[in-house]
C-alpha cells in the first residue's frame, strides 16, 4: 500500500506566487541568475542563495551556507512570504505548457516505501550526491521541488481531479518562460479520504525523475532512531497518472579522436542491421532505430529485429557503438559524451557540430512509458541520460517542512 498523504504546505500567496517560485539555479545562466536575484528580492532563490541578502560570501555547500539558507527560509515565513496552510490537505497541480496539459497532486509519500518496494526507481544514484542533499535537509529542513512520481490512473482520483479543476484555480499565473501554472488547495475531507484510500491500493509507483532527492530523504531518515526520524518520515512528490507525463529521448553528442573512426562506425552499424543515407533528417520511427550526423551527412540505422531483445536504445547504443567502436565505457564521466534532452531544437543539437565540441550527433528514439516500468519491476538500472521527464516543476509551489 502506498502512503501517500495531505500535508500543510507553506505557500505564496496567490497574488504574489509569479514572483516567490522559481526554476531550480541551474536552469539559470550565470547572467540570468544574477539579473533575477536583484530583480526579485522575494524569490525563493533569495533562500537557495543566501549570501545575496548580506553580501557576504560562503562556500556552496558548506554548513554556513545552508545555514543561512535555513535563516532566510525563516524569514521568507515570518514576513508571510510564505505562509502555512491551517489544514493538511492535497494540491491539484496543473502546467500547460506548448499547448500540452499536466495536471498532478502534489502530496507527502511515506520515506518507508522506498525500502517496502512501493517506490521503484530505474535510476543509479551516485552516493557523495546523496550524502551532499542528505546534509542539505538535515540543515535546511525544507522539500521546496517535489519528487516525480508516475502511477496507473486511478478512476477514484481521476474523477474528482476532473470534477475539481472544472472550478477557478486558486492560484494561477505565467512564469518568465511562458509556461502557465494552476493551483486548486484540496481540503475537503470527503476528498481527501477517497484519495487516501485509494492511493493505498496502489503496489507501486515510480520515480520519472528525483531519484537522488528520493535517495536523500531516505539516506536522512535512515540515519535517525525514535522521536529523531519523525520529521523525516515523509517527503515531497507530486503524482501524475501514467498518461499525463511525456517522456522525452536524451540524444548524444560525442567528439571522436580520429576521423577515421567514422567509416568505422559506418562498418559497425551494418554489421547489426541496415543504414542508409538520408537526404534530410527524420525522427526516428520507432526502437532500434537511430538516426545519426556526421561529416554534413544524415544516417539513418535499423537494428535487426533479433539484435533488440527488449533493450532500451541508450543500452543498445552503448554496447554495438559507443563500447567498440569510440571505448567510451563511463557515460557519466567520459567529457568526450554530451547529452541533449529531445526537448532541444534540431537546430539547438546541431550546435554541437557546428561549435566543433562534437564530431557525431546520435538522435534517438524515446524510452516509453511501459519500458521505464519494466526496468524498474526488474530492478535494473537505465543507462545514465536515458529520459526527460516532462513537466519540470518549480521550487517552492508548495513547500514540505521537515521540521
Amino acid at each position: 500500500m502506498a502512503d501517500i498523504r495531505p500535508f500543510r504546505a507553506l505557500r505564496p500567496n496567490c497574488k504574489t506566487a509569479a514572483e516567490v517560485v522559481s526554476y531550480p539555479p541551474d536552469r539559470y545562466s550565470p547572467l540570468e541568475l544574477k539579473r533575477h536575484l536583484q530583480e526579485h528580492p522575494t524569490s525563493f532563490l533569495q533562500v537557495i542563495h543566501p549570501d545575496v541578502a548580506d553580501g557576504k560570501p560562503t562556500p556552496a555547500g558548506s554548513e554556513a551556507r545552508l545555514k543561512k539558507t535555513r535563516k532566510r527560509f525563516e524569514a521568507f515565513i515570518q514576513s508571510g512570504t510564505l505562509q502555512q496552510d491551517e489544514l493538511p490537505g492535497y494540491y491539484i497541480y496543473r502546467q500547460i505548457k506548448d499547448g500540452q496539459s499536466y495536471t498532478g497532486i502534489i502530496a507527502s509519500i511515506a520515506v518507508a516505501d522506498y525500502f517496502n518496494g512501493i517506490i521503484k526507481t530505474h535510476e543509479q544514484t551516485l552516493e557523495p550526491r546523496e550524502r551532499k542533499l542528505q546534509q542539505y535537509l538535515e540543515v535546511c529542513g525544507f522539500n521546496a521541488e517535489p519528487v516525480l512520481f508516475a502511477y496507473p490512473q486511478l478512476p477514484s482520483i481521476q474523477w474528482h481531479l476532473n470534477r475539481l479543476t472544472q472550478t477557478a484555480p486558486e492560484t494561477q499565473f505565467y512564469d518568465f518562460e511562458g509556461v502557465y501554472h494552476q493551483i486548486w488547495p484540496v481540503f475537503d475531507s470527503v476528498v481527501i479520504n477517497a484519495w487516501q484510500t485509494a492511493f493505498q491500493s496502489l503496489e507501486a509507483v515510480y520515480i520519472a525523475d528525483g531519484h537522488h532527492r528520493s535517495a536523500s530523504s531516505a539516506r536522512l531518515w535512515q540515519s535517525k532512531s525514535g522521536s529523531e526520524a519523525h520529521p523525516f518520515e515523509h517527503y515531497l512528490g507530486i503524482f501524475f497518472a501514467e498518461e499525463q507525463l511525456r517522456i522525452y529521448e536524451f540524444n548524444r553528442a560525442v567528439k571522436i579522436n580520429a576521423k577515421q573512426d567514422i567509416e568505422r562506425l559506418k562498418s559497425e552499424c551494418q554489421k547489426w542491421g541496415n543504414l542508409e543515407t538520408i537526404s534530410a533528417y527524420q525522427a526516428p520511427k520507432h526502437q532500434g532505430q537511430f538516426v545519426w550526423f556526421a561529416q554534413n551527412h544524415w544516417y539513418c540505422w535499423t537494428l535487426s529485429e533479433h539484435y533488440r531483445k527488449d533493450r532500451l536504445d541508450t543500452e543498445l547504443l552503448n554496447q554495438c557503438i559507443l563500447e567498440p567502436v569510440f571505448q567510451i565505457f563511463d557515460l557519466r564521466n567520459d567529457t568526450r559524451v554530451s547529452f541533449i534532452p529531445g526537448v532541444k531544437s534540431l537546430d539547438q543539437s546541431l550546435q554541437f557540430i557546428r561549435n566543433e565540441k562534437a564530431d557525431i550527433l546520435f538522435m534517438l528514439h524515446p524510452v516509453t512509458m511501459q519500458q521505464l516500468k519494466q526496468v524498474a519491476l526488474a530492478n535494473r538500472i537505465m543507462p545514465p541520460k536515458s529520459t526527460w521527464v516532462e513537466p519540470k516543476l518549480l521550487s517552492a509551489l508548495c513547500v514540505y517542512s521537515l521540521f
